[in-house]
């Protein structure tokens, strides 16, 4: 009987503040050399803005920039689905 191995990458760096555009290109060169060797990448809550209260302002609709970042970062990484906790109940209806 063979075993299932579940490979988890835990993710957390500086971020820079309100700033969604520098901290995706960021975490795109921490998680380039993960590519092929995890199964799931956790990210922090708020990895794109850090822990602003300026939620209105740097909301991004559903299928926003960020989103399409995470799509695109899981396909070059090949295998891994990314996951963060990011969408707010004011942003999944603005």
């Amino acid at each position: 009987m063979s075993s299932l191995k579940l490979r988890v990458s835990i993710v957390q760096s500086n971020l820079h503040w309100e700033n969604p555009q520098a901290n995706r290109a960021h975490f795109s060169k921490i998680l380039s050399p993960l590519a092929n060797t995890t199964d799931l990448i956790v990210l922090p809550e708020m990895f794109t803005t850090g822990f602003s209260m300026n939620a209105q302002e740097l909301s991004e609709n559903q299928n926003g920039d960020t989103l399409q970042w995470l799509i695109t970062t899981s396909k070059l990484l090949s295998r891994p689905q990314i996951l963060q906790h990011m969408f707010s109940i004011n942003t999944l209806f603005k």
